[in-house]
């Protein structure tokens, strides 16, 4: 698997967008890597995609929220804390859901603390990735 942390981190929109296309294509092929990888490699592309000031590609999204629905794991502190961190770069608000679902039912006590400190965070709203840049004047 490509290691994606090696990318430049000022991309353009379009240059993630097809990195997004590649990761993504890697996930469903017959032999895909693990679960914590693919996280990962979201991880960096959401960092770059932030970066980028744009919301990424809205097929690209549903692509993205769809493997993270069947990929959905709350037993792994470092897991969530990756997963988190996708859905308020993307602004994966529908996810949101999942993690107020989540938060009513059985989790270990390291997950249950990044998910409500993540709700707090947020109010729950991750619909816009940029708002606190744009309450700050910076956008």
């Amino acid at each position: 698997m490509k290691d994606f942390s090696s990318l430049p981190d000022g991309m353009t929109a379009e240059e993630v967008a097809r990195e997004f296309e590649e990761l993504l294509a890697e996930a469903q092929s017959a032999s895909p890597p693990s679960d914590v990888q693919i996280v990962s490699a979201l991880c960096e592309l959401g960092d770059r995609q932030w970066h980028t000031y744009r919301l990424l590609r809205e097929d690209l999204r549903a692509a993205v929220e769809a493997w993270l629905h069947a990929h959905w794991n709350t037993q792994s502190e470092d897991y969530v804390g990756q997963l988190v961190w996708i859905i308020g770069r993307l602004g994966l608000q529908t996810l949101m859901s999942r993690i107020e679902s989540a938060l009513r039912g059985p989790l270990p006590n390291d997950v249950r603390q990044v998910l409500e400190d993540y709700w707090h965070e947020t109010g729950g709203d991750v619909a816009d990735p940029f708002r606190g840049m744009k309450n700050k004047g910076r956008l």
